[in-house]
């Protein structure tokens, strides 16, 4: 990387001059950067060679995506019965719930609750456990631009517990630890 240049504008502001080879490379850098952490927050996903050929080969990609996402669901349902089995629990709700048909906006919402739960309670403690101090505090963290509401509510990890609590609909065996 050559040295940059550095001059300053009749404004004052301090400008930083590369070539533009050096420019795109760092373009580039940032870009990867954002796929990078998009990636290991699982905002975004790689596709295996097979997948990109089976998208480029679907009749459309919305096709592809709902192959796939079933695809995905039911394995999921595979390794929540084979956890099940090796834990020695069983969950009736969740059968009945796999069984409807996962999609991704139901396991968000369970994510999203194990997620921020704790800030949500820590908000009703700081309003004194009265109601509608603490309604009235989460209306107003509502009109919070959404990053900001999340940052003092929810958690940055795990998104899901390391054991929940059974089902109240009759589960059998025992609990996870």
């Amino acid at each position: 990387m050559t040295r940059p240049q550095i001059i300053t504008s009749p404004s004052g502001e301090e400008l930083v001059v590369v070539p533009r080879s050096e420019y795109e490379d760092l373009v580039d850098a940032l870009a990867a950067r954002k796929v990078e952490a998009a990636l290991a927050a699982g905002r975004e996903e790689l596709l295996t060679a097979e997948e990109a050929a089976a998208l480029l080969a679907a009749p459309t990609p919305l096709a592809f995506w709902r192959k796939k996402r079933d695809k995905t669901q039911a394995q999921l349902a595979a390794e929540i019965g084979g956890l099940e089995h090796r834990q020695g629990v069983h969950y009736p709700g969740y059968d009945q719930w796999i069984a409807a048909g996962l999609n991704n906006a139901q396991l968000a919402s369970v994510a999203t609750y194990y997620h921020c739960m704790p800030g949500f309670k820590r908000l009703l403690a700081e309003q004194g456990d009265d109601l509608a101090r603490f309604y009235a505090a989460a209306r107003e963290l509502g009109r919070e631009p959404r990053e900001l509401r999340h940052a003092k509510l929810c958690e940055s990890a795990p998104l899901l517990p390391q054991a929940a609590a059974p089902p109240a609909d009759g589960a059998r065996g025992r609990a996870l630890p």
